[in-house]
């Protein structure tokens, strides 16, 4: 089915406020859709002017990501962002606001695993001492 050609110049702010609204009807929490708005509206404020959806690139996306790696921002944070604005554009595609997502080719940033190390005995047998057994919270920990 082709795009109506009125959905064709949206505003990508506009399609931000359907976005937010498809989210309360899906049942995101109050929270959540705080915390996309805010993220979003940063992603806006970046762009040149309130540009039609369907004219957000690649490189808009790419950039914005690229600011946040520059600021020295750990590896998750960046991949946060990617997720909310590959979410996004995901929507925007589902509901044929635009015909390919910008993010389809914005590579995830890659997130060391972190290898957790085991107790040793010593440490393990240092931290089952530590309650204090003489009160009711070190009683329970104890247990």
């Amino acid at each position: 089915m082709p795009r109506l050609s009125a959905l064709d110049a949206t505003p990508i702010s506009l399609a931000l406020t359907d976005y937010m609204d498809w989210q309360a009807l899906r049942g995101s929490s109050v929270r959540h859709r705080r915390d996309l708005k805010r993220e979003l509206l940063r992603f806006l404020a970046v762009l040149p002017e309130d540009l039609p959806i369907d004219q957000v690139t690649r490189e808009h996306c790419t950039s914005y990501l690229r600011s946040f790696q520059e600021r020295g921002c750990k590896p998750l944070t960046v991949k946060a962002h990617h997720r909310i604005l590959d979410a996004f554009f995901r929507w925007c595609v589902e509901e044929e606001r635009i015909d390919v997502s910008p993010m389809k080719r914005v590579p995830k940033p890659k997130v060391a695993q972190e290898q957790i190390k085991p107790l040793t005995a010593e440490e393990l047998t240092a931290l089952l001492d530590a309650p204090n057994r003489r009160t009711f919270v070190g009683l329970r920990d104890v247990a």
